[in-house]
Order: C-alpha cells, then sequence, then structure tokens
C-alpha cells in the first residue's frame, strides 16, 4: 500500500521516493529540492512550477494534455524507438535497453532491500550478482 526508497548517487546527490495507495488525488507529483529553488509537477493538472528561493518568484507552465498513458510517455518512448530505427547515429536513445535496465536495477534494488529489512543496497554489486 505504500513504499519509501531513499537514494544516494555516487556524486552525493540524494533522491527520495515515496508512492502511497491512499491519496484523495490519484496522480503523480514530481519534486525536486535544490539550494536556489524548487521545481514541481503534478500530472493531474498537466502544470510544472519553478520556484525561486531568493526572489520568491514562481513560474507555472501548463503542459499539453497527454495523448496516452503514463503522461504521454507511452507515446514518446515508441516515437523515440521508431526515429532510432529510422536514423540510427551511433548513438544511444532516451528510450534504449541499457538505460531502461538500469531504471529496473533500482526497482529490484529496492524491493530487495525491503525484503532484507531495509539493508543498503549497492546498485553496481547488485547488477553484478542479478545480471
Amino acid at each position: 500500500d505504500h513504499q519509501v526508497v531513499n537514494l544516494e548517487f555516487e556524486n552525493g546527490a540524494t533522491a527520495t521516493f515515496s508512492m502511497c495507495g491512499f491519496t484523495r488525488e490519484q496522480t503523480r507529483i514530481v519534486q525536486i529540492m535544490g539550494t536556489k529553488g524548487e521545481i514541481r509537477g503534478k500530472m493531474d493538472e498537466n502544470t510544472i512550477s519553478v520556484f525561486d528561493f531568493l526572489s520568491k518568484n514562481e513560474t507555472v507552465t501548463k503542459l499539453n494534455e497527454p495523448k496516452s498513458g503514463h503522461g504521454g510517455g507511452d507515446e514518446a518512448i515508441v516515437r523515440d524507438f521508431l526515429q532510432e530505427a529510422r536514423n540510427y547515429d551511433g548513438n544511444e536513445s532516451r528510450s534504449s535497453a541499457a538505460v531502461s535496465l538500469e531504471s529496473h536495477l533500482l526497482a529490484f534494488g529496492a524491493e530487495a532491500s525491503r525484503r532484507q529489512n531495509g539493508k543498503i543496497i549497492h546498485i553496481a554489486n547488485f547488477a553484478n550478482e542479478v545480471l
């Protein structure tokens, strides 16, 4: 019914992922907090806001209504794949298997941590164990 995952990256940046099925709004909210400001995205409102801590100014951008699932992400993945298939330039796409594997390893690592009573999981070691 709920999940909280704390991540620490090699460069020292930290992130918290929190998911709960018991909310009045069935939506996704993204918050990115930094030393100079904050970015918030609300999927149900199709908005992204940027708040500057120094000036106290907030800029809200209304996004187009998504045409497909996952906030339009499903359509974008297919579009990127087709673009790469037609015009491969040697670079890795945003929707490559390697990029997908990285994000899935984080999810599987979080589950491994949960099953081991919150044990810290080092993703590189975890990847070597499971791949």
